[in-house]
C-alpha cells in the first residue's frame, strides 16, 4: 500500500517516529518527531536516513521525498 510508517529504537525504547505515503515514486513525508531526551543524538535524522535507505531499496524505489507544506530546517538542510 501506500502507508509507510517507521519507529526508531534505541535502549529498548521508541525515540523517533516517520509517517508518510509512497505514491509513484515520490514519498511525501507528513510526520515526523522525536523524543527530546534523545535530541542530542539527532534521533530524527538517524530515522531519516534509515527511511531513505529503505525507500531507495523498493522496487520500484523512491525518486523524490517530499517534505510536505511548511517552512522547517530539514527542508534547507536535507534538500541538497
Amino acid at each position: 500500500g501506500w502507508f509507510r510508517g517507521y519507529l526508531l529504537h534505541a535502549k529498548g525504547k521508541p525515540v523517533a517516529f516517520m509517517v508518510g505515503y509512497l505514491y509513484r515514486g515520490v514519498y511525501y513525508s507528513e510526520t515526523i518527531g522525536y523524543d527530546p531526551a534523545w535530541a542530542e543524538y539527532s534521533a530524527g535524522n538517524v530515522l531519516h536516513m534509515h527511511v531513505v535507505r529503505e525507500l531507495t531499496g523498493l522496487t520500484p524505489k523512491a525518486e523524490w521525498f517530499d517534505f510536505m507544506y511548511g517552512d522547517n530546517s530539514n527542508k534547507e538542510r536535507l534538500s541538497t
